[in-house]
């Protein structure tokens, strides 16, 4: 389950480098709500690599799971209003 949660903290990191690689490689200014999406793909990245790296048992991946999913849902609620 690890490598699962591992792959979508890699995921996120390719998406916020592409992000950065618009804004300051190409000079597109990011939106607020952008720059709010961002935090929530972070706090996504930073979850599932605690996870990834903490290798919990099956109470704690669903706690982990559950803590991604809520910030994914964030982000989505964000990425809907814009």
């Amino acid at each position: 389950m690890s490598l699962r949660f591992a792959l979508v903290a890699a995921a996120c990191a390719l998406l916020l480098a592409f992000g950065f690689y618009l804004q300051y490689g190409r000079g597109l200014e990011p939106c607020p709500l952008c720059l709010v999406q961002r935090g929530f793909f972070m706090a996504v990245m930073a979850v599932c690599t605690l996870a990834a790296l903490h290798r919990p048992g099956r109470v704690g991946t669903a706690i982990y799971a559950l803590l991604a999913a809520l910030f994914a849902l964030g982000g989505a609620g964000v990425a809907g209003r814009q």
